[in-house]
Parts: C-alpha cells; sequence; structure tokens
C-alpha cells in the first residue's frame, strides 16, 4: 500500500512528463487544464499514462471531476488503497 505522500510524488512525475514543467512547480492545488494547459490529448495521456504507473484505470465519470492535481491524488489513491 502507497502513502499518500507517494502517490503524489508519481503523480507529479507524470504530469511533469506530459506537461513538460519541472515538478517543483506542481502543487496539489493546481490547476489540470487552466494553470497546466492540458488539453484533451494530453488528458488522455495523462489519464493512461498514471493508469499505467499505478496499475489502475479511470472511467469517464472520474475523468469528468478532474480539476486538480490533489483531485487526481484523491482517485488513484482510492483505488489502490482498496
Amino acid at each position: 500500500m502507497l502513502t499518500k505522500k507517494e502517490i503524489e510524488k508519481k503523480v507529479y512525475e507524470v504530469i511533469s512528463e506530459i506537461a513538460d514543467i519541472d515538478k517543483k512547480k506542481i502543487t496539489s492545488k493546481t490547476r489540470l487544464i487552466d494553470e497546466l494547459g492540458i488539453d484533451s490529448f494530453a488528458a488522455v495521456e495523462l489519464f493512461y499514462n498514471a493508469g499505467e504507473e499505478f496499475g489502475i484505470s479511470f472511467d469517464n465519470d472520474e475523468l469528468k471531476k478532474l480539476l486538480t492535481v490533489a483531485d487526481l491524488v484523491k482517485i488513484v489513491q482510492k483505488k489502490i488503497n482498496k
């Protein structure tokens, strides 16, 4: 079982790769679309890579609710710590 900090670290790494941004500039409050400029193609890539990293998948309803990095961390945490 991963801790929240471990999940955050991995999520930040995935986001950093997709958004081509230094992971030190990412916080839990960072907005995926508004602040990182993640478009629909990059969002699909982000969720695919996060799914691969954690061995999970996301459904459309979950994806629609994701606004911030913290939202993504919460969903990942919920799915891997069942």
